[in-house]
């Protein structure tokens, strides 16, 4: 349980960092050479994420009346956390101006720390005694509700921050710059988590595997009691503290018992800020379902009133590991219709750093999160009533997924009383990320907390003497059963599933000179289908973004290209294009229609997709996806989507390119979703509402650029005069700037960051001196003319609001450039762009 509770920042850092729907993620560009506290690697290349403290110019305090959520606030504006308990608090970032604009829209916005650079943030539990004056100090204490503090330090001095706090048994949790999912965890359905009426007598056997002689085994090994063999050396882990070697070698020890089981396994580095470490990563492949994976884990890094000696951590978290071991090796040895994956988290003690990294990067994938069971500290009974905590949030998936484990308890008779917190949920553990990220999650611990039962927390948490002699081994068993059960329910586990015959994949119909017409009676839903004007359709910022373009067209003047068509150099990229639409209920037949022409040399590893995404962007149904080549020739491609209706979605094409190999593209033109009355269905072919992959054995996520997916922000008020067409700039320096790479200082070459009207705000570095340069704009949209003005706002260090630079730009295409010294005290930040034009509306 967490105490409540790149490396080289170069130029670019924060434009990355998350800014909206399908933006790139940072985990490939970490280097762990320039970190201060990172630990030397010596081990095969695996997959890594990053994630960067920093935010957004300022940092500010949002509230709402009731339970809405933030949905008017500038696109500036990035919400990072939602403080428990007050469904109205968020805490955000974004530049000075943006309280103003907001507070324009009727919104109340406090301003928590007028200057966020070279800062950082941790929530910490109020609720602990001495928890203020420990706080105030070790850093300046920002925000007081109650029940939770904001406590802010500069970024130096994180780490005696981090452990004066921790030290003192208080509880927190890192605010980092990854966006807050906003509404919830509606990214699962709550029909995807069922409930458990009775017990099925092939998982009821399965439970007699589990024993407290080999939870014993397990836990006395992780705390330090019975040396252990990790890679041919005999080693005792008399702590597994973050900043420890016992924590890293406590991550090859769980590794090296998932190689032992044959099951697959791998690490997972993350990067926070100055720090590093390492989560351990397992999976057993689904059958059925690969793509949809269920979680179940815990922390396995310890804490002590002396963590660089002895921090045993046999409660906390010994007895979470030890069951997420055991679970794995008892599954392992059958099959299931939906992947199981067990994570092992690092750095949970400092502010769940390990889970915040990781978590992230699982909207890129194509797997369906599915919920996951967090098993934190479980091995204190003191009053012997066998009462336990699930902590649920107020998220109706994940209360969904708590009542599971309480039928699981029920059903298979482990003899558990069930103490369910919704409301008083807390979020200082490795859940917390996943709530933060929209996915379902439950914490399981021990009766740790005062509620409606006074708690019964062990007397040695965080303590020298947290060992295995204390762990009372029946309740451990007890709760680790009932994980078992529930997870077993969940995935479906059973001795032998026979996979269904794969069904082949449809091929595009014959190309036709002209589309079969649509069935009468029908209305298209879309807006500019054919993108002969500006509106309907958003873009990601990517790498390689989504354009418009005047030829090769299907009909009209224009057509979208996704992808990257040759002669452009080939890299890691999306390339996509979204809308929301609302779909009526009483529609007979509801109907995609769209041409596309498909170019490129096919890999295996490049792929155009169509996709539909529920309303807060998580996966609902893979409509098709093509790796093959193209040929070049526009086709008409038709979905039956009646199953989707009384539905709002967001239709997403989209086409990845992996950087190596050969490159795809498609261009897209005359997309229609009809709604038609009066029609019988067509005999087309109709998505399955889940993602439909390959099974395989590699762990993901991969360390590849990818999208992050987060909600729509809101225009700013109509004074602002903001384009919603995401109309695309670059932005290129050079000048002395245009010596600094991307990711490294030692590249050599220009820069290039492509933004559109809702990215985030772009940081610049601190200079020891005046530093010349120059900053280069170009519109590279061709199909809003004629383009009058770009806004681009600053913001300084030396001055209490934002300013604007206005460039005009000639014509389309045409650069202009602006030149700027930046000093110790000047220029900082930029955000772009605001766009003004003739015949751009809102």
């Amino acid at each position: 349980m967490t105490t409540r509770s790149h490396p080289l920042l170069s130029l670019f850092i924060a434009a990355a960092l998350l800014f909206g729907l399908l933006t790139v993620t940072l985990a490939p560009f970490a280097s762990q050479a320039s970190a201060p506290d990172a630990r030397a690697r010596n081990v095969s290349p695996q997959p890594t994420g990053w994630t960067d403290p920093g935010l957004g110019p300022a940092l500010l305090l949002v509230t709402l009346p009731g339970d809405r959520i933030p949905g008017a606030l500038p696109p500036t504006v990035t919400v990072h956390a939602l403080l428990d308990g007050q469904r109205d608090l968020y805490i955000a970032s974004g530049g000075l101006g943006d309280a103003a604009a907001a507070r324009t829209a009727g919104l109340v916005v406090t301003v928590l720390d007028s200057e966020t650079q070279g800062r950082v943030y941790y929530l910490a539990d109020g609720e602990t005694p001495g928890v203020r004056e420990v706080a105030a100090s070790a850093g300046e204490v920002l925000l007081d509700v109650g029940h939770t503090l904001l406590v802010a330090t500069p970024a130096a001095q994180e780490r005696t921050l981090v452990e004066s706090l921790t030290d003192q048994g208080v509880r927190i949790s890192a605010l980092t710059s990854s966006p807050l999912a906003l509404g919830g965890d509606e990214r699962v359905a709550v029909a995807n988590i069922g409930r458990i009426n009775e017990a099925d007598p092939f998982i009821a056997g399965l439970l007699d595997q589990l024993n407290t002689d080999d939870l014993a085994a397990i836990i006395a090994e992780l705390s330090g009691e019975t040396p252990v063999v990790i890679d041919g050396q005999a080693v005792t882990l008399a702590t597994r503290y973050t900043f420890t070697q016992g924590d890293d070698q406590a991550a090859r020890y769980i590794y090296q018992r998932y190689v032992e089981m044959g099951v697959d396994v791998d690490y997972f580095d993350w990067y926070y800020g100055r720090y590093s470490g390492r989560n351990v990563i397992a999976q057993i492949p689904g059958v059925l379902h690969p793509e949809r994976v269920w979680f179940i884990g815990g922390h396995f890094d310890t804490n002590s009133n002396d963590p660089y000696n002895l921090a045993p951590g046999a409660d906390d978290n010994g007895t979470g590991s030890a069951s997420v071991l055991l679970i794995a090796d008892i599954l392992s040895q059958m099959q299931v219709a939906d992947t199981v994956r067990f994570v092992h988290f690092s750095g949970e003690e400092q502010g769940q750093w390990g889970s915040k990294v990781y978590v992230p990067t699982l909207a890129s994938t194509d797997e369906e999160v599915m919920g996951y069971i967090n098993l934190d500290m479980f091995g204190w009974d003191g009053d012997g009533d066998r009462v336990v905590e699930v902590h649920t949030g107020t998220g109706e998936a994940s209360n969904a997924l708590g009542t599971v484990l309480i039928d699981a308890n029920q059903v298979y008779t482990q003899g558990l009383s069930f103490e369910r917190k919704a409301e008083s949920a807390n979020r200082f553990s490795d859940h917390s990320a996943f709530w933060d990220g929209g996915y379902p999650a439950v914490l399981a611990i021990e009766n740790f907390f005062d509620d409606a039962i006074p708690r019964d927390r062990s007397p040695w948490y965080h303590n020298t003497g947290d060992t295995l002699e204390r762990v009372d081994l029946d309740y451990t068993l007890r709760y680790a059963r009932t994980a078992l059960a529930a997870i077993a329910e969940l995935a479906g586990a059973a001795e032998q599933i026979d996979a269904p015959t794969p069904t082949p994949t449809p091929l595009p119909p014959t190309p036709t000179p002209t589309a079969t017409p649509p069935p009468d009676d029908c209305v298209n839903l879309l807006a500019n289908g054919g993108w002969e004007a500006g509106g309907g359709w958003r873009y990601g910022s990517t790498p390689y973004p989504a354009r418009v373009v005047d030829e090769p067209v299907h009909g009209g003047a224009s057509a979208l290209q996704v992808g990257i068509p040759a002669p452009a150099a080939n890299r890691v990229a999306h390339s996509s294009a979204f809308q929301e639409v609302s779909i009526p209920a009483d529609a007979e037949l509801v109907q995609l229609r769209y041409w596309q022409r498909p170019g490129g040399v096919g890999d295996g590893q490049d792929y155009r997709e169509t996709r539909l995404l529920t309303a807060s962007y998580g996966n609902l149904a893979l409509i098709d996806r093509d790796a093959g080549d193209g040929d070049g020739r526009w086709t008409e491609r038709v979905f039956d989507l009646s199953d989707y209706r009384g539905r709002t979605v967001v239709l997403y094409f989209n086409v990845y390119n992996d950087g190596g190999g050969s490159q795809l593209w498609n261009y897209l033109d005359d997309v229609a979703l009809l709604a038609c009355s009066g029609a019988a269905p067509t005999d087309t072919p109709t998505p399955v509402p889940t993602v439909t992959m390959t099974p395989t054995s590699t762990i993901t996520p991969t360390a590849t650029v990818t999208p992050t997916i987060t909600p729509t922000p809101t225009p700013l008020p109509a004074e602002a005069i903001v384009s919603t067409t995401s109309l695309a700039m670059d932005l290129l320096t050079d000048g002395s700037w245009g010596e600094i790479g991307f990711n490294d200082p030692g590249v050599g070459h220009p820069v290039t960051w492509t933004a559109t009207s809702e990215a985030r705000w772009l940081l610049l570095p601190n200079s020891s001196g005046d530093t010349d340069g120059s900053l280069r704009f170009r519109v590279n949209r061709f199909d809003l003319t004629p383009l009058v003005a770009a806004t681009v706002l600053t913001d300084t260090a030396s001055v209490s609001d934002t300013s604007s630079i206005s460039i005009t730009f000639p014509e389309i295409g045409d650069a202009v450039s602006i030149g700027i010294t930046v000093t110790d005290s000047t220029l900082n930040r930029i955000y772009l762009p605001s766009i003004m034009g003739e015949g751009i509306t809102r």
